[in-house]
């Protein structure tokens, strides 16, 4: 019997490391399509030299010499890799691109995946990497928030002309337009406020940060249905939940990574239970490994050994 066969399971493609690779991505992708609901990418367009230079996160893969692919490109390719899986970004830099451009490109991927688009969003937090694509850092809430407005219209209308603070444009259409009502779902990151409103007023899902632990969860689960509340959405509460899984013991992993998940499939079983009963509606694994060789190990162990309790 299913523990839950109302969880959505994803996985999230390595970013930004030795395992990113076109041969890689292609390869995993054919491993898990038919099995995992959906297949997330990350993005950065460019990593300048200064990095995120920051106190708080600065990651050891924001590197000068970093390989990285652009999102909509990539995922566009693994589209005609698959057949089943759903297609992500988690996330895309909403205010990286003019909002008539990333709405192109979302709904051109919607269109050639047929349906299986997921668009996760958020402002982005590279402020070096915006100032190269000569957006002000301090306006990236609100470039944010302007482009879900016009998402939001484009899904509904199809056609219009816009007046916002940053872009203004006379009528125009935007085709392909979705043969699903709504288009793709909005998921929508961050942990403040704003992330919390901007979600009740133009998304579908949280996608909570990665290593938020159930308890951060339900508060932001808590924080979340607050704002449901203040906007009147009567849709039910999606929440994604992102963490590192390791099938095996803490001694087999060459890579360790602060906040991974270590265990037998039962543990890991009963981790994903805590980060449902705290509200996970999707729960994205990611692998802390160092090879393809090691990570296809891991997806098999998972599809074998974990993914089975929630079907």
């Amino acid at each position: 019997m299913s523990i839950d066969d109302t969880i959505e399971l994803g996985y999230s493609l390595a970013f930004g490391n030795t395992r990113a690779t076109p041969s890689a991505w292609r390869r995993i992708a054919s491993e898990i399509d038919g099995s995992f609901d959906a297949l997330w990418l990350g993005e950065h367009i460019i990593v300048p030299e200064a990095g995120f230079d920051r106190d708080d996160y600065n990651p050891t893969w924001a590197e000068i010499t970093t390989e990285l692919y652009e999102v909509f490109q990539t995922l566009s390719y693994l589209a005609g890799q698959t057949t089943d899986i759903h297609l992500g970004t988690n996330i895309c830099i909403a205010p990286a691109r003019h909002p008539v451009h990333l709405t192109k490109q979302v709904l051109t991927l919607e269109a050639i995946s047929d349906g299986r688009m997921e668009f996760g969003v958020a402002p982005g937090g590279m402020k070096s990497e915006l100032e190269v694509l000569d957006i002000p850092f301090e306006e990236r809430g609100p470039r944010t928030d302007e482009f879900l407005e016009l998402f939001h219209e484009v899904m509904e209308q199809g056609e219009l002309s816009f007046d916002g603070q940053y872009h203004q444009f006379n009528t125009s259409g935007f085709y392909p337009i979705p043969d699903r009502n709504d288009g793709p779902r909005v998921w929508i990151g961050g942990n403040s406020g704003a992330t919390f409103r901007r979600i009740a007023e133009y998304g579908d899902g949280w996608i909570s940060s990665p290593f938020t632990n159930p308890e951060a969860l339900r508060d932001g689960r808590d924080r979340l249905q607050q704002a449901w509340t203040d906007y009147n959405r009567t849709a039910s509460l999606q929440i994604a939940a992102t963490q590192e899984i390791f099938i095996g013991s803490p001694n087999e992993i060459d890579r360790p990574t602060p906040g991974v998940i270590v265990g037998s499939p039962n543990e890991i079983i009963e981790a994903i239970e805590s980060y449902i009963d705290s509200g996970a509606t999707f729960f994205t694994i990611k692998s802390p490994v160092s090879t393809s060789e090691q990570e296809i190990t891991q997806i098999r162990r998972f599809c074998d050994d974990v993914l089975p309790a929630f079907r």
